[in-house]
């Protein structure tokens, strides 16, 4: 029964804990996120990582972004 009390005591430290840091952390502002340029990878890049991977047509592709 202690063992179980200890685990509780222990789990609702963590949480508070995590809760402690995600409040004090700040955000990041919204216009430091419109300031990041979008630079789009040139293609020949592209097909020549493609060809470095080796990718074949029955392949699965998953763009990550």
């Amino acid at each position: 029964m202690i063992t179980k009390f200890i685990l509780v005591g222990a789990m609702t430290s963590l949480l508070i804990l995590h809760l402690a840091f995600l409040l004090a952390s700040e955000p990041v502002p919204v216009h430091q996120l419109e300031e990041i340029p979008f630079l789009p990878t040139p293609m020949e890049v592209v097909d020549r990582m493609l060809e470095i991977a080796e990718v074949k047509q029955d392949d699965d592709f998953h763009r990550s972004g």
